[in-house]
């Protein structure tokens, strides 16, 4: 029941369509989605043994943790004065928790725990993501640019969209890679037309509205229709939140906003170059930044 309730939840911020998400890894979604809209998904288990536990020499960590049991990532925790925690951003972005990955709600739980507890000095986020659900990115970024202890995020891969949107909050974004990939600052909406695949299954919509709901879903029935210009308002809006955002946490780091805002894609070291990102690093530069950070 727990499971479908999950997958039910999913389906709704995939079919709700509102993402800030690089379009190519979109893409690479899209048969999963298909399987999911028409029930043959099969969630993949991690295995009872899957543990995330990095080596640094650079002071005591304490990372998110696999909960077999029940079969979802657990916050870090520590009894250790002076520890950093980590925890990782993979994949697709989503407001909620999905096949164990903790959603943007739950990692802003994380967050406000880690600020709480006195043994904690800051956080560090390692990043392979390339974007989500729109939905909870805001409040997410928000905590990590408010938070009282220092923050640090660590592309490992993907730092696209949403998932840059949540990095730009936090004081420091290192690479660590040449390779990696930063930017796609922008949002899109999709729409699936399911109406003719329904048809052939046999099922008629009907839709029935009171008659002051004269603006009740007009601008998506508008879109389905061909007239796309009352959810483009709709997207711009949202987008031009991001781009505040994103200009009010990188504030003054010389951020090149004329050309990243047109939602293009940088690898590392134009990333630096562009003041997209801070610099190259590893998790141990990541975690003597936070050293250094908590105690000035």
């Amino acid at each position: 029941m727990r499971k479908l309730f999950l997958m039910t939840t999913v389906l709704l911020s995939i079919v709700r369509g509102l993402f800030a998400i690089e379009p190519e890894a979109a893409k690479a979604y899209q048969p999963i989605i298909v399987e999911m809209l028409t029930g043959r998904y099969q969630a993949p288990t991690k295995p009872q043994n899957q543990s995330f536990s990095p080596i640094v020499s650079a002071g005591t960590i304490a990372t998110q943790r696999w909960n077999a049991y029940s079969g979802k990532y657990e916050a870090p925790t520590s009894d250790t004065k002076g520890t950093t925690a980590v925890f990782n951003i993979d994949g697709a972005i989503m407001k909620n928790d999905n096949c164990g990955n903790p959603g943007t709600k739950t990692l802003t739980s994380w967050l406000q725990q880690i600020d709480a507890n006195p043994n904690f000095i800051g956080a560090v986020i390692i990043c392979d993501s390339p974007g989500g659900d729109v939905s909870g990115t805001d409040l997410l970024a928000n905590q990590i640019k408010n938070m009282s202890k220092p923050t640090a995020t660590l592309v490992n891969g993907l730092c696209c969209s949403a998932a840059y949107w949540i990095a730009s909050a936090s004081d420091t974004i290192l690479s660590d890679s040449p390779n990696n990939t930063i930017g796609s600052i922008g949002t899109y909406c999709t729409l699936q037309d399911w109406s003719g695949y329904m048809e052939k299954m046999g099922v008629k919509l009907i839709e029935v509205y009171a008659t002051q709901s004269t603006e009740k879903n007009k601008i998506y029935k508008d879109a389905l229709a061909g007239d796309t210009s009352g959810l483009t308002d709709q997207v711009t809006a949202i987008n031009n939140n991001f781009l505040s955002a994103v200009r009010s946490n990188r504030y003054g780091k010389q951020m090149n906003y004329k050309e990243a805002f047109k939602g293009r894609t940088y690898q590392s070291q134009d990333a630096i170059a562009s003041g997209l990102i801070d610099g190259m690093g590893t998790l141990d530069d990541a975690v003597s930044f936070i050293q250094k950070q908590s105690r000035s």
